[in-house]
């Protein structure tokens, strides 16, 4: 589940800057605040794992098109790195990294775990660069520097440099999680009973702690199948290693095994993120807010439709693509958030046509005649729907959660359907969907009917305080720097501290 996306110098976000996600998240700003910069971090995530490049971040394709690095680049600070990274709790995280490992070393306790994960990049021109990663586990974090061709260039463990020794390493400088791997001569294949070591020192390391009289092949097959050791578990961990002395297990030898254990399962922890993280990614939707409108006709594609486009321009064969199942439960959201639900004849030849009409009525009109917001509104529940009821890229191994980022779903709807957002909204972050499928829902808005009503449902016990973030974000009008403040909701669904005339005209 990703819980927090972080940034830093990354357009007007200069200084670090972490946006955590709670089920429900509000961003709140002036125009050209920084609002959108991060919404879009979703989907600039979600085309950079889809498509191929050049480099890890696709920053131009149709979901969002930011330009090139040094567009988004804090300008004032182009000598120095962009991050960009994400916090995120992988339930089976262990289970899947000690995979194929016999059990020589369990992590006792939860298999869980909360990873941060950050790539390094910097501009060279309109490339990006990409200069290396950190890796947050628990109390740990590996850095990892390589140089423009991808060889590694350095090691550390909470900033203590760990020798390369004669050793070369290598990343591929093109994916989100770059594949990490040891360059083998071949005399070093031959001269070993098995594959090499990825981080050959764990092998003294293990053998300080071991039985003095265990055979040297002995403690190279515990090398190899030694998985990473979480350093507040390891100490517990190694006095169960088979072979181990317990007096010899202290809690230094313990800190330096873990990190050592992190290097060296390097290429298998980047292996694991990619298997179980790349798929919630993969898996989450947006919608812009520029929408296309009603259509009075759409030609039909016989396409697979599992998710709308940014704009919505798909929006009609979505609609028709469903089952009467899903139908159904496509206007189950559409009644919560306008009291109207939608129908699709076939109009003419090779065409289509989406009728919308009040619940319970037997007449319906043509989505061209029923006015502008419907046409705007229409796109949101259908991305909604899409990514809760139909979604083809959860994998299943990392939870079945989602992200929905939506900017200014208001757009041209009267404040009573802008409350009924709320509703709508609410609903699908506390319930599961049919698929088992959990939603965080990220919304840009600037209306205060849809906050004023989420203030409502909390007091009304709908939704809890907990739940719900709400985010202003600012930007100095000097150093055009912008920054992040989180405001709480009270049990009573009051805001105690909300910026006094934010939503004044003056």
């Amino acid at each position: 589940m990703l819980k927090a996306i972080s940034v830093q110098n990354y357009r007007g976000f200069s200084q670090p800057t972490t946006l955590h996600l709670r089920p429900l998240t509000i961003l709140l700003g002036r125009n050209s605040s920084g609002k959108s910069s991060l919404t879009r971090l979703i989907p600039l995530l979600q085309q950079s794992l889809e498509r191929q490049s050049s480099s890890p971040i696709l920053w131009s394709s149709e979901s969002v098109d930011l330009g090139n690095i040094s567009d988004v680049i804090t300008h004032d600070t182009a000598a120095a790195e962009l991050r960009i990274g994400f916090q995120v709790s992988v339930p089976n995280f262990y289970a899947f990294l000690n995979r194929s490992r016999y059990g020589f070393v369990s992590t006792p306790g939860n298999p869980s775990a909360d990873l941060e994960y950050t790539m390094r990049l910097s501009a060279d021109g309109a490339r990006t660069k990409f200069n290396g990663i950190l890796i947050r586990i628990g109390e740990q974090t590996l850095s990892v520097d390589w140089d423009g061709d991808g060889n590694v260039t350095r090691f550390a463990v909470n900033d203590v440099e760990f020798p390369l020794g004669e050793a070369r390493y290598k990343a591929d400088t093109k994916s989100v999680f770059p594949e990490i791997s040891r360059l083998f001569e071949k005399d070093e294949i031959t001269h070993s009973a098995r594959t090499p070591l990825f981080y050959d020192d764990i092998r003294p390391a293990l053998e300080n702690v071991i039985h003095g009289r265990t055979a040297a092949e002995k403690i190279d097959f515990f090398a190899r199948h030694f998985s990473y050791l979480p350093r507040e578990k390891a100490r517990e961990a190694l006095r169960q290693f088979p072979n181990a002395v317990s007096r010899k297990v202290s809690d230094h030898n313990s800190r330096v095994i873990s990190d050592l254990s992190m290097i060296n399962d390097l290429p298998r922890i980047m292996q694991t993120l990619n298997i179980l993280v790349a798929p919630d990614l993969l898996a989450s939707a947006y919608i812009g807010p520029s929408r296309a409108s009603g259509k009075r006709f759409d030609r039909i594609q016989e396409l697979s439709v599992d998710r709308l486009d940014a704009s919505g321009d798909n929006t009609a064969m979505y609609v028709y693509s469903l089952s009467e199942e899903e139908r159904q439960s496509f206007n189950d959201l559409l009644v919560r958030a306008c009291g109207h639900v939608m129908q699709v004849e076939e109009s003419g030849p090779g065409h289509v046509s989406i009728k919308v009409g009040r619940q319970g009525q037997a007449h319906f009109e043509n989505i061209a005649d029923v006015g502008f917001g419907f046409s705007q509104l229409v796109p949101v529940i259908a991305q909604l729907h899409a990514v809760r009821e139909r979604n083809s890229n959860r994998s299943g191994l990392s939870g079945n959660s989602v992200v929905f980022a939506v900017e200014q779903p208001e757009l041209h709807l009267h404040p009573a359907m802008q409350a009924n957002l709320a509703d709508l909204f609410v609903a699908a972050v506390s319930r599961t969907s049919s698929k088992d499928i959990t939603t965080t829902i990220l919304v840009e808005t600037h209306s205060e009917t849809l906050v004023s009503q989420l203030g409502v449902l909390i007091a009304e016990g709908e939704i809890s305080s907990d739940d719900v973030a709400v985010y202003f974000v600012e930007k100095d009008e000097r150093s055009g720097t912008s920054s992040l403040t989180e405001k709480k909701f009270g049990t009573d669904g009051l805001i105690s501290d909300w910026p006094i005339g934010f939503f004044s005209s003056y």
